[in-house]
């Protein structure tokens, strides 16, 4: 339909035809009835169906018309320091619990202890789980925000890395419920105090499976770390299509 946005002159795909601009969000359905004159009811009708005939994943991908050629470059740097990181953290092996002397998990703790805080009043089974749970929900909880209210893609992308590594640090965590050698944070190891997929496996009469479920987990990460990678070299890809020498301010998707 068009080669570049009316609007804010972002270049367009013709081969994916988008019904709306990824860069400013025009809808090219009500531009056109707008130029034709037609009836704003019936501009309406037409742009919901050309919504819906747009791929859902396109706000994923997202980007502002313009943005400055620095700030791409930092961002592509940053991509790549987390990429590197992200592996090194995948490849630590899950039977000595080496994840557990990095900085990600130092971080996740903060919030894993928090979770036991704040679930402890749904009873004595999601307090437990309360930790693991809240690790997990506070990246999902800034991806959410990230992509939903500031419209930045980017930035999700880096939020979903976090739930990735988040879901890596639980995977020694359950994989040693079977045979308990990690040394916990009061300083004994799940055989002489409190350990977490002990009592959540033990309860779900899953404990047999530790071993099992920690490697599903370490996988898991795998395969968010995958998407996480794959989302933000997306966005880099687009942003970087956009980018501009002259200042800009405040520009959003």
């Amino acid at each position: 339909m068009f080669r570049a946005c009316p609007k804010c002159r972002c270049p367009l795909d013709a081969e994916s035809a988008p019904s709306t601009c990824p860069g400013c969000g025009l809808v090219f359905a009500k531009y056109l009835a707008a130029q034709r004159g037609e009836p704003v009811r019936v501009a309406a009708r037409n742009a919901v169906s050309q919504e819906d005939d747009a791929p859902s994943w396109e706000r994923f991908l997202a980007v502002p018309p313009r943005v400055e050629t620095w700030i791409v470059a930092l961002r592509i740097a940053l991509y790549a320091v987390f990429v590197a990181w992200g592996w090194r953290l995948w490849a630590m092996d899950i039977r000595t619990g080496e994840i557990g002397g990095s900085l990600t998990h130092a971080v996740n703790l903060v919030f894993h202890e928090a979770g036991h805080v704040l679930f402890w009043p749904l009873g004595n089974f999601l307090q437990i789980a309360g930790g693991t749970l809240m690790q997990w929900l506070m990246p999902v909880a800034a991806l959410v925000a990230l992509h939903h209210r500031n419209r930045d893609n980017f930035g999700a992308s880096l939020a979903l890395w976090w739930l990735a590594i988040s879901v890596l640090d639980a995977a020694p965590y359950a994989y040693d419920a079977l045979h308990p050698q990690l040394v916990l944070l009061g300083g004994r190891t799940g055989d002489d105090g409190a350990h977490d997929w002990i009592e959540m496996l033990g309860d779900l009469r899953l404990l047999a499976h530790a071993q099992r479920i920690g490697h599903l987990l370490h996988w898991a990460g795998f395969a968010l770390l995958l998407l996480a990678n794959a989302w933000g070299a997306l966005v880099l890809r687009r942003q970087w299509r956009n980018r501009t020498s002259e200042p800009v301010r405040d520009e959003q998707p």
